[in-house]
């Protein structure tokens, strides 16, 4: 019986590609292009590897329906009707990976994907003639979730939170030392659950925007939006607002932007009616 109501209650995440010009377009209704694709399989926590005149590379957690943890996939995308023209599996482990943040270091791409079921971060190199990414070493040793790396003339940070409280309100933030070890040197209390991030951190219209997953109630509300500064304090955080799931979906918590290109992910329920009765009944037990 669990299994049926779990089968039937079943959602699936999917990418969508939005535009976003200017820091009022966060707030407005987004016309979201959903990647079309067979649905065989779904992805997840969308990051813009490259984008040309006429494809968009992007860099996902794939899951197959028949297994029971993520990989890492490079999706290539027709621009113009949002169609998936390929996909290649990149990253293959025993354990689960999602988030697959990127680190551009002049030609090379490195890629740190969540692995916290391992116990740590690890950085990879992607290796272009081969299509698939290569370990290079360890960041953290600590199950970071959703970490983001971000550079400034101050020096080279991680942002994380992390296990057992993934999706709580307390953000860790890490630097790197002269020994090349990055270390803990913040942690910042929120006032809700909005500590897990939800992209890397962008610059909009002259300010710094940490865009953070809002997991008050459950995982996936919706994305919040922080103005970020840095001083010799540390890191500092600024809501200036929220974007809640679309209507139709159950579920939205990546949000990334490069070259003109913005992305999300999108969870909707694959029956809709027995979905919400689901949530129904589920309140009215509370």
């Amino acid at each position: 019986m669990k299994s049926i109501r779990k089968l039937l209650s079943r959602s699936i995440w999917n990418i969508g590609f939005i535009d976003i010009k200017g820091t009022n377009d966060l707030f407005r209704s987004w016309n979201i292009h959903q990647l079309k694709h067979n649905e065989k399989r779904w992805f997840a926590d969308p990051f813009i590897l490259e984008v040309t005149d006429y494809e968009i590379f992007v860099l996902v957690e794939e899951m197959d329906f028949n297994r029971d943890k993520g990989r890492i996939a490079c999706l290539r995308v027709n621009r113009a009707t949002y169609e998936l023209k390929e996909y290649k599996i990149l990253l293959e482990l025993k354990t689960h990976l999602s988030f697959p943040a990127i680190i551009r270091v002049g030609d090379e791409i490195l890629v740190y994907p969540e692995n916290s079921e391992s116990g740590h971060l690890s950085l990879y190199k992607y290796d272009f003639k081969n299509n698939k990414l290569v370990e290079i070493k360890e960041l953290v040793d600590q199950p970071l979730t959703d970490a983001i790396y971000y550079s400034n003339g101050r020096g080279e940070y991680i942002l994380s939170s992390k296990q057992p409280d993934p999706n709580g309100n307390i953000l860790h933030v890490y630097k790197k030392g002269v020994n090349g070890v990055f270390d803990l040197i913040q942690s910042i209390s929120f006032n809700d659950n909005t500590a897990r991030n939800a992209g890397d951190i962008f610059s909009l219209n002259g300010s710094l925007i940490r865009p953070a997953q809002n997991c008050n109630g459950y995982y996936g509300v919706g994305i919040v939006f922080q103005e970020t500064s840095i001083d010799s304090k540390g890191f500092c955080f600024n809501e200036i607002g929220r974007v809640n799931v679309p209507k139709g979906y159950n579920g939205m918590h990546t949000f990334n932007t490069y070259k003109g290109v913005t992305v999300v992910d999108l969870r909707r329920p694959v029956h809709p009616f027995i979905h919400s009765t689901f949530i129904k009944l589920r309140n009215l037990l509370k």
